[in-house]
């Protein structure tokens, strides 16, 4: 549980620049009449969650594309890679996906280039797209913040370069942690020429896990890759992305991707018992399971953050940045007003009313507002006179997320047993 003691937005600067005004002096004798408004009008609007950003190769244009159904992949692929990439939309869009952002890797970058006759990916790609998504958002239309962002075709990469693929992945989740999203990352189907199998899955999953060296909650990691019509393995993290977003259509952001509201459409290439799953599990490694033939769910919803972090599930890490982006992009309205008591009581009330909202939806703890959130802004208690001087308004904003409950208890009690 969030600690509600400290401010998880505490210490953000939402406002720059902001001056006091100076109330006009009378000259001269008479009557005056002065204008005085009647309050700042602030509202903090929610953002999309679940915008899904898919790095690839196989992309026809030098900027990024946005599709929103499967049969636009065609006119904008390249011919040898259509399949391929098509096979991922598919697997995104199947599985509940609305809009996808394509973004094109280009080989001719130069930096960090790694050449595979499957894939072309570049460390330097994954830096431009923190630049092209990140950064200041301006005008007066609402911006779509990246949520996920997913690289698949690094996966088959990893079967014959591992290190290589894993410094890819870590390159995407230092940029989801730029951007406040989610990386998604697959397991390969092979690892070091080894087939993932019944004797040895669990091995290769933790050894891929340990070979990331990930430790971020921006990060989850999946293990298996899903199998194809032609029962061939496919990663599986368009099919998660999809899956996140029909969830948040229908439940929201903090509701975990896992469980029955998860289903696959397609069956995953390794199964693991409930043992594996109990060693798979704590290493933050999710699983798929299949229960008495019916379709399979996703079975796990741990990001790759240390255990006991406050943001060790996806929906907390997912509800938190939604939380951030939110009230950072509303209260850009509120540049260069005067940093004083109207502004600070404005800021203060338009996020209480937002997160009382998200509060009667479901989306924190709590059976009164006060015990699911707090907002704190104001002079001697998140800012100081030198950070009013320099134009800085500090709001200082905690509140307390749902869990998954992964482990529920329950006590039964038998009577009538003689001694």
């Amino acid at each position: 549980m969030i600690n509600r003691r400290q401010g998880l937005l505490g210490g953000a600067a939402f406002a720059a620049g902001l001056t006091s005004a100076s109330a006009q002096v009378p000259l001269s004798p008479g009557v005056y009449i002065e204008e005085v408004p009647s309050g700042l009008r602030l509202k903090v609007g929610a953002l999309e969650t679940s915008q899904t950003l898919m790095v690839t190769a196989h992309l026809n244009s030098k900027e990024p594309v946005l599709i929103t159904k499967p049969g636009e992949v065609a006119g904008v692929a390249k011919p040898a890679g259509l399949d391929e990439l098509q096979q991922n939309v598919d697997l995104f869009f199947g599985h509940g996906g609305r809009s996808l952002h394509l973004f094109p890797v280009l080989e001719d970058q130069g930096q960090g280039l790694l050449a595979h006759e499957l894939t072309h990916i570049t460390l330097q790609s994954l830096a431009d797209m923190g630049q092209l998504f990140g950064g200041d958002w301006k005008g007066s239309q609402r911006p779509l913040p990246i949520g996920l962002i997913l690289v698949p075709e690094v996966a088959k990469l990893a079967d014959a370069q591992p290190d290589e693929a894993a410094e890819l992945y870590r390159e995407a989740t230092r940029t989801a942690e730029a951007l406040g999203a989610l990386a998604i990352i697959d397991t390969p189907a092979r690892i070091d020429g080894m087939a993932f199998g019944a004797n040895n899955a669990v091995t290769d999953a933790r050894d891929w896990r340990a070979r990331l060296a990930i430790n971020s909650s921006h990060a989850a990691l999946y293990g298996h890759q899903l199998t194809d019509r032609d029962g061939q393995p496919v990663p599986i993290s368009p099919a998660i992305a999809g899956l996140i977003t029909r969830v948040d259509g229908n439940r929201g952001v903090w509701k975990a991707p896992a469980g029955t509201y998860a289903t696959l459409r397609q069956r995953p290439a390794q199964r693991y018992t409930t043992a594996d799953m109990q060693v798979l599990n704590p290493e933050g490694i999710n699983t798929v399971r299949e229960v008495g033939g019916r379709a399979p769910v996703v079975w796990g919803s741990r990001t790759l953050a240390p255990s006991g972090s406050e943001t060790l599930y996806i929906p907390t890490r997912r509800t938190l940045d939604h939380i951030t982006h939110s009230v950072r992009w509303s209260l850009q309205a509120v540049v260069f007003e005067p940093n004083d008591e109207p502004l600070w009581e404005a800021s203060r009330r338009a996020i209480e009313n937002f997160l009382t909202r998200l509060w009667r939806q479901g989306a924190l703890q709590g059976t009164r507002p006060e015990q699911a959130f707090f907002v704190r802004c104001g002079l001697g208690e998140t800012m100081t006179e030198d950070d009013i001087d320099n134009g800085r308004m500090i709001v200082n904003v905690g509140f307390a997320p749902l869990q998954p409950a992964e482990f529920i208890v329950q006590n039964i009690e038998f009577e009538g047993f003689t001694s």
